[in-house]
């Protein structure tokens, strides 16, 4: 699972204009607090219980059996995720951590995404302005080649190559294609997936380096000094941040990603300055 980052606001549809939201206070005083758990969605139930303080569970459902135990029992967050252990096709899990307008969303594989919240966030009608919704902005960081060749660790590697490349046609008649029907493919994704823990510093950086090639994207997990967490970057443009979640229970997973937040709260700020800088209004 992997925690990324985002900038949370209301935004007015008329005006486009944004303003700041305590998406905290609300789903403490508006869900937690008045025990308003679940969101009836028709195809599945939306459930959100908090953890801490910052950190919530945001599970969706459409297991019967489940749904019942939940809204008879009041179901504490230990409750829910022990009977999701015992059969996860019952139903899945997100985890939200919310630091003023920041918010670290992590999600399983089939579990609620931030459009989901959102629509949670309107169907409880948490924002009461007329004409007000909830946007998660992802926060990016910039990462130029450069950027790329002072890293102290690069790990996994993803390159694209986009059609009517040359580099797309070698490696298809490479594979044992005759008929390179291109017309049919959006490109290729080639990825170089290190041994755990191991650095391929040095491959990557002859690929990102060599001026024949021309890949559209370089991605890579790299981290800039090794006591940092590693962290995805796109090349080409920005990559989403974000980094990897280990832990199984609760409450490690709640204090996996304040862990996260702290030690990348200044490339956080620092992307929500660039995204946001003074846009936000008061309510």
């Amino acid at each position: 699972m992997k925690i990324n980052f985002y900038a949370i606001y209301s935004q007015n549809q008329r005006t486009k204009d944004k303003y700041k939201l305590d998406l905290l206070d609300l789903l403490n005083k508006k869900i937690i607090e008045p025990k308003s758990h679940a969101l009836d969605c028709e195809t599945h139930h939306l459930y959100l219980h908090r953890i801490d303080d910052k950190t919530f569970l945001f599970t969706k459902t459409s297991d019967s059996e489940l749904i019942k135990k939940i809204n008879r029992s009041n179901s504490s967050v230990k409750d829910i995720r022990d009977s999701l252990t015992e059969d996860e096709s019952l139903g899945f899990p997100s985890f939200i951590f919310i630091d003023g307008n920041v918010m670290g969303f992590a999600s399983s594989m089939y579990g609620p995404r931030t459009r989901e919240l959102a629509e949670f966030v309107k169907n409880k009608n948490l924002i009461q302005h007329k004409h007000h919704y909830m946007v998660a902005e992802p926060l990016m960081r910039d990462m130029s080649k450069d950027d790329a060749l002072k890293m102290d660790f690069i790990g996994r590697t993803t390159l694209r190559v986009e059609t009517g490349n040359r580099i797309c046609s070698e490696i298809l008649k490479g594979l044992g294609c005759k008929k390179i029907e291109e017309e049919l493919l959006d490109g290729l994704e080639i990825i170089i997936k290190p041994k755990r823990n191991k650095d391929i510093k040095g491959i990557t950086k002859d690929i990102i380096t060599n001026k024949n090639n021309s890949f559209s994207d370089v991605h890579i997990k790299a981290r800039e000094e090794a006591a940092d967490i590693l962290t995805e970057y796109y090349l080409s443009g920005k990559g989403h941040l974000g980094a990897n979640l280990y832990k199984a229970s609760n409450a490690d997973v709640a204090e996996e990603i304040q862990y996260c937040f702290i030690r990348m709260k200044t490339s956080i700020i620092k992307s929500f300055d660039q995204t946001l800088g003074d846009e936000l209004k008061q309510t």
